[in-house]
């Protein structure tokens, strides 16, 4: 998942789906709160860790960092969102 559109794309159908079922009374609001659960602490999760991933930025073994509120997608935000390069990860510069 390389491609930044392809990324957002992603993120947002489900999304709109849930609540586009919500507005037009499709699903009751017990699946609704569901559905915007696991959107939130199992799907989105699962494609931002997915996303760093194919970039290169976090390893196998930090899946387990994403799990329940996932606050370490906070700390790539920019990498996720713009696709900007990622600096240095400990915060120092190496520039002049």
């Amino acid at each position: 998942m390389r491609l930044l559109s392809i990324y957002h794309f992603s993120t947002i159908i489900p999304l709109v789906a849930i609540l586009s079922l919500y507005t037009y009374d499709l699903i009751r609001i017990q699946w609704f709160v569901i559905f915007i659960g696991l959107y939130s602490f199992v799907f989105r999760p699962w494609l931002d860790y997915k996303r760093l991933r194919s970039l290169g930025l976090v390893e196998a073994k930090d899946w387990k960092k994403f799990l329940g509120l996932g606050l370490i997608r906070f700390k790539f935000y920019n990498q996720l969102m713009f696709d900007k390069k990622a600096k240095d990860q400990s915060g120092m510069s190496n520039g002049v």
